[in-house]
């Protein structure tokens, strides 16, 4: 059959004397020589102990919660996902701008396509086209707005009234007023 040798700690017989020494002189000990002084009561005393009861009071204190919680509250797979999508979506939302009403939400809409390139290049379209129906009816129409003064908008029995802030805004639009308005606009951006 097969023999396995004997383990090398059961070859050595006897106590380990230098092994004991070292650990004498680690822990201020000594050696027992007769078998009555392991009992002799000749310890020194300490001078200071703590008292571990409060500690252990107050950590038994605080895990109770703990313990009636996962006794009473069942916890699955389902819950736990829900909670993680449920702490994503706050993460996410504290990161994004505020909701906005619908008047400001209509607002910043009309200021972007107003701001868009296809609106400017609306407008540049408008305004050569402008440009050439003044220049056609400028030339047949007489006499232009700046050689005669501006026109009254309002007439009374005793004759043309200045228009004011008020009246402007209870003027009647007709055609003629538009069309010295977008003169005068197109004259203003030509400085």
């Amino acid at each position: 059959g097969l023999v396995a040798p004997v383990a090398a700690e059961y070859r050595l017989l006897g106590a380990n004397q230098p092994f004991l020494a070292t650990l004498r002189g680690a822990t201020d000990g000594r050696e027992v020589a007769t078998p009555e002084e392991p009992w002799r009561h000749d310890l020194k005393l300490t001078s200071s102990f703590t008292e571990l009861w409060p500690w252990l009071l107050l950590l038994a204190l605080l895990l109770w919660p703990l313990d009636i919680a996962l006794r009473r509250v069942a916890l699955g797979r389902r819950e736990l996902a829900d909670g993680r999508a449920w702490v994503s979506r706050r993460w996410r939302a504290r990161n994004t701008a505020a909701p906005r009403s619908a008047t400001v939400g209509g607002l910043l809409s009309a200021r972007d396509r107003a701001a868009g390139a296809g609106a400017r290049a609306a407008m540049r379209r408008a305004d050569d086209g402008e440009r050439d129906a003044t220049t056609v009816v400028g030339t047949s129409a007489g006499p232009s707005m700046s050689e005669t003064g501006p026109a009254p908008i309002f007439t009374d029995e005793a004759g043309p009234i200045e228009a004011t802030a008020a009246h402007r805004s209870a003027a009647p639009e007709d055609p003629d007023t538009m069309a010295r308005l977008r003169e005068a606009k197109r004259r203003a951006r030509g400085r």
